[in-house]
């Protein structure tokens, strides 16, 4: 009786230890969003990402990887040192994350933004260094790269709520326009060569649709109208 006692708690305790072992095993998961949803994730006590509507994320937490798929999203880190995580996005890769970055791929483009600190972009190439305030953007289909300075206050605003634009060109800004909110809005091509600056919030009931576009409206120069179900500005 008390051999098979013995063995009934070995067996529990063998059980009790495989459990633990994988719960504690690095997990492997993709984060999907949808237009106007947003997802924040805890990476690891110091770094946590917020993945915007539309947009699509696989975590690997065994290699500390995040290979943004599609859309945008912005890292945090809570250290004083850079967070020994790596983003990865097409062909690209982002390391020394600390403080606040930006990053949004898009099917012909990928832009880095920085609010605070110092990141690394492609460590294993160029190794090109951005500090706060500092953005590039990335033509995927040409390999060029421009690099241009940004208000740190407008990045990663979705978060809180609100879309701030600084000389924002008209089809980025729509585009994320949609991604944060799951509105469309189609724009009079008049408005081409518009850049947008200024601060939209972003709407928290259907009710305040009409609001938005106005607002979007009145920052382009144009009118909004609604035709067809759906809201366009001229």
């Amino acid at each position: 009786m008390a051999l098979e006692i013995s063995k009934a708690v070995a067996g529990m305790l063998a059980c009790a230890i495989v459990a633990s072992c994988s719960e504690n095993e690095p997990e492997v998961y993709t984060i999907t969003t949808q237009p106007g949803e947003i997802q924040v994730i805890s990476l690891d006590r110091d770094l946590a990402m917020a993945l915007n509507g539309a947009s699509e994320a696989k975590v690997d937490e065994g290699s500390k990887t995040v290979a943004l798929a599609r859309g945008e999203a912005a890292f945090t880190s809570k250290a004083d040192t850079a967070s020994p995580w790596r983003v990865e996005f097409d062909d690209l890769a982002l390391t020394d994350i600390g403080g606040l970055s930006r990053v949004t791929l898009g099917n012909k483009s990928a832009a880095i933004a920085v609010a605070e600190s110092v990141v690394v972009v492609q460590p294993d190439a160029e190794d090109t260094r951005l500090a706060a305030g500092e953005a590039i953007k990335i033509r995927l289909d040409e390999g060029t790269v421009t690099r241009h300075e940004i208000s740190p206050e407008t990045i990663g605003t979705w978060r809180m709520g609100r879309l701030e634009f600084d000389s924002t060109p008209i089809d980025e800004a729509m585009n994320r326009i949609e991604r944060s909110t799951g509105l469309s809005v189609a724009v009079d091509p008049r408005f081409g060569e518009a850049l947008l600056s200024g601060v939209i919030l972003i709407p928290e009931e259907p009710d305040d649709e009409e609001d938005f576009v106005n607002a979007m409206a009145k920052v382009i120069g144009g009118e909004a109208n609604f035709e067809n179900e759906s809201w366009s500005i001229r």
